[in-house]
C-alpha cells in the first residue's frame, strides 16, 4: 500500500502543475540539466491528475473497510446524535 501511496502522492503534486514547485523544478530544471530538455513546458497535466484519481481508489476503499470492519458492532457515528 506504501507504493501506491507513493505513487499517488507524487502523480497529484505533478498534476497540480505550477501551482506546487515541485513539477517545474524536477521536471523542468533537473530534467533540463540532464536531458537538454524542459518538460515542464511539453507536458499537459491533466494525465497526472487523472492517474492520481485513479491511483487514490483502492487507497480510499481499503480505508473505508478498516473503518467500517472496525466500527460494524456499534451503530454509525452520524446517529449518536439521536440518542438522549
Amino acid at each position: 500500500m506504501r507504493p501506491l501511496f507513493f505513487g499517488f502522492f507524487i502523480t497529484m503534486l505533478f498534476g497540480l502543475g505550477a501551482t506546487t514547485p515541485a513539477a517545474p523544478v524536477l521536471l523542468g530544471t533537473v530534467l533540463k540539466a540532464l536531458t537538454g530538455r524542459n518538460a515542464f513546458e511539453v507536458l499537459t497535466f491533466e494525465r497526472f491528475t487523472f492517474w492520481a484519481t485513479l491511483m487514490a481508489m483502492p487507497i480510499v476503499v481499503s480505508w473505508q473497510k478498516g473503518s467500517s470492519n472496525a466500527s460494524s458492532a456499534r451503530e454509525p457515528q452520524c446517529f449518536g446524535y439521536l440518542r438522549s
